[in-house]
């Protein structure tokens, strides 16, 4: 994947485009598939029953919220390549609204199919959920498929950190935060060389470092205090330069940002 991006840009895209579209193509056969195969639907009157357990209310509300947000995240990272963009102010907050609007669709959809297929009970029972389903659906041959399905959405993952997180450095090093080296890019390519090397040998030593549980807590933790700087920075920013220009306005602003903060 560091290959790939060393390529340039627009190579990345494109192969992330290729793994995005494989991974459509799982997603929408496992819809089919347990919504049609798994056969008749579940009971949802466990759904409507209150909860007694002790993780309930807000607090229980908001622990099963953290990884639905996770799958959030990355978004945020599409403004580090703003510059990269023939038309960032058009083409940004499009690719924001339609792939945010997509994915939720095709989150909530994955969620009524899992209810339909194994019930609230079978969701509690299993780790992976979706692996269940698939199995229930197309056999032992789903299951395996499943597999290979989750890796590529893994690889897409690292992949557009690759492309987008290197980013950060050469801005930090072109406005004299970071070591000079980092600001340089390929004259062919544009590829940021030092940074995606830097990024790759980092995350090569953590893998195997540390275990996955550690590495997937440790980035939810980092991005929680990166978003907050980030935000910081952005509001403290608005209040030293209240004349600086903005290419496009956004909804709530600037009260949606601070709620947010």
């Amino acid at each position: 994947f560091g290959a790939l991006c060393a390529l340039g840009l627009r190579v990345g895209a494109r192969f992330q485009s290729l793994m995005m579209l494989s991974k459509l193509v799982g997603i929408f056969a496992l819809l089919y598939g347990g919504w049609t195969l798994a056969g008749s639907p579940s009971d949802p009157e466990p759904l409507l029953e209150s909860s007694t357990s002790r993780g309930g209310g807000v607090g229980g509300f908001a622990l099963a919220l953290l990884p639905a947000l996770f799958a959030y995240m990355g978004w945020a990272n599409l403004g580090n390549i703003t510059n990269r963009l023939r038309d960032p102010v058009r083409d940004l907050p499009r690719a924001i609204l339609f792939g945010m609007g997509g994915v939720i669709l095709l989150y909530v959809a994955l969620a009524g199919v899992y209810l339909h297929a194994i019930g609230l009970d079978g969701i509690r029972e299993h780790d992976l959920v979706a692996s269940e389903v698939a199995k229930l659906a197309f056999g032992v041959t789903g299951e395996e498929l499943f597999e290979v399905g989750l890796a590529i959405s893994a690889g897409g993952v690292c992949l557009c950190s690759l492309i987008l997180l290197p980013w950060i450095t050469v801005a930090m090093a072109k406005n004299g935060h970071f070591f000079r080296m980092f600001a340089v890019v390929h004259p062919k390519t544009g590829a940021p060389l030092a940074s995606l090397a830097a990024l790759v040998i980092v995350s090569i030593a953590w893998m195997l470092i540390a275990d996955s549980d550690l590495v997937l807590e440790a980035q939810g933790q980092n991005a929680i205090i990166i978003n907050t700087i980030l935000l910081g920075g952005y509001l403290n920013t608005l209040r030293k330069r209240p004349d600086l220009e903005r290419p496009f306005k956004s909804p709530f602003h600037p009260w949606l940002p601070r709620l947010y903060f």
